[in-house]
C-alpha cells in the first residue's frame, strides 16, 4: 500500500496538469545499486529529459575469482547510446564533466560518492536525490536494512532537493509504503518502483517552478549510517537470548548475506548461517545455546524464548543448502 504526500502549501498550482517542455531539459543521472536501476529507467522513458549521461560508480572485483563486475545500473545499461561514466573520484573529474554536458537537472539515487557545492549548485534545476525513506528518518547509505532492523510499520521515498549536508536537505515530495513481510531485497525493489513513480509525476511541476519544498524536521532526526551495521543491535550476528522481533528483523535486513548464530556440533563451535526461517513456537529453552529438534521432517532452532523452522542454513565448513540437508543437526528422537 503507498500514499504519496506532497509537502504542505508545496504545489502553487495545478497539480497534476501535463506540462511540456521545449527543449528537453539536459539530465545527468547518478545511480549504482539495484534500487537506481528501476528510477533510470522510468527516467529514460520521459519525453521532457534528455538524459544526457549516467555517473555510476566503477567496476569492483567480486566473487571467489575476483572478476570485474559492472554496477547495476551498468548493466541496465547494455546496449544503451547513453554515455556511461565511472570516475574513480567525482570530485576531481567533475569540471570536465559539467564543461562538457552542462547539465540543467541531476537526479542522484543510491550513487555512493559525496557531492561537493559546486556540483550541487551548478544544474538550474538542482540536483534531487531519491531517498529511500520518509526524512528525516533514516538519513544515510542503508536506509532500507535499518527500516527492517527497527521493525518499522512504515517507510518510503523521499525526493529531496540536494545540499551540502547528508540528506538533509529539502523535501520536495514523500511517498509511503507500507511494510509487510518484505525483505530487504524485496523491499528495495518496491521502494525503487515508488521512487520512479514519483519523479514521473512531480518532475514535470519542479521544472515549471511549481512545488516549494519544505525544510525537514530537525527534531525528528534519526540515522542510517552504514558503520552503524557493525553495531551488535544491527549487525548480521544473533544471540540465544535475541528475541523473535531481533530475528525477524534481522533475517529480513540480511536476507542475501544470510544471518549467522554460535552453535555447537560434535563438541566444536561451530557458525550456523540462517538465510530462510519458517514458522515461530512460543517455546522456552532452559538450556544455555541453540539446541535443535525435529517436527517430522522440519528442522527447528531452539533459542531461549522461542523455536524458529529452518528453511535455508549453511553450517561452516559445508554448503549452503536447505534444512534436509541438515536434520544430523538434531538428536534422533
Amino acid at each position: 500500500m503507498t500514499k504519496v504526500i506532497f509537502k504542505k502549501s508545496a504545489c502553487r498550482q495545478g497539480l497534476g496538469r501535463q506540462i511540456f517542455m521545449n527543449p528537453k531539459i539536459k539530465t545527468i543521472f547518478l545511480g549504482s545499486g539495484v534500487f537506481a536501476v528501476a528510477i533510470l529507467q522510468k527516467l529514460l522513458t520521459l519525453d521532457f529529459l534528455e538524459v544526457a549521461a549516467v555517473i555510476t560508480q566503477p567496476d569492483k572485483k567480486a566473487g571467489r575469482k575476483g572478476e570485474l563486475t559492472p554496477t547495476p545500473v551498468k548493466s541496465s545499461m547494455a546496449g544503451s547510446n547513453v554515455t556511461i561514466l565511472q570516475p574513480q573520484s567525482l570530485r576531481k573529474e567533475q569540471d570536465k564533466i559539467l564543461e562538457d554536458i552542462k547539465p540543467q537537472l541531476v537526479i542522484v539515487a543510491d550513487y555512493g560518492q559525496i557531492l561537493n557545492s559546486k556540483f550541487l549548485n551548478y544544474p538550474e534545476h538542482g540536483c534531487i536525490n531519491v531517498h529511500a525513506s520518509l526524512l528525516p528518518k533514516l538519513r544515510g547509505a542503508a536506509p532500507i536494512k535499518f527500516a527492517l532492523l527497527e521493525n518499522l510499520k512504515e517507510t518510503g521515498i523521499t525526493l529531496m532537493k540536494m545540499d551540502e549536508g547528508l540528506d538533509t536537505g529539502d523535501i520536495i515530495v514523500q511517498g509511503h509504503f507500507t511494510i509487510r513481510n518484505e525483505t530487504a531485497s524485496e523491499l528495495t525493489l518496491k521502494l525503487s518502483e515508488l521512487g520512479a513513480g514519483l519523479l514521473q509525476q512531480t518532475l514535470p511541476l519542479w521544472l515549471a517552478g511549481e512545488i516549494k519544498p519544505g525544510k525537514q524536521d530537525e527534531t525528528k532526526v534519526t540515522f542510517a549510517h552504514k558503520e552503524m551495521l557493525l553495531e551488535p543491535k544491527y549487525n548480521d550476528k544473533l544471540f540465544f537470548n535475541s528475541s523473535y522481533q531481533q530475528f525477524s528483523g534481522k533475517l529480513k535486513a540480511y536476507d542475501l548475506e544470510g544471518v549467522w548464530i554460535e552453535v555447537t556440533h560434535n563438541n566444536q563451535p561451530k557458525r550456523l548461517k540462517i538465510f530462510t526461517a519458517g514458522s515461530m513456537l512460543e517455546k522456552k529453552s532452559s538450556a544455555e545455546e541453540p539446541q535443535f529438534f525435529r517436527d517430522s521432517k522440519k528442522l527447528f532452532m531452539q533459542l531461549q524464548a522461542f523455536a524458529v523452522e529452518l528453511i535455508e542454513l549453511q553450517l561452516s565448513g559445508m554448503n549452503k543448502g536447505p534444512s534436509a540437508n541438515y536434520l544430523f543437526l538434531a538428536p534422533n528422537v
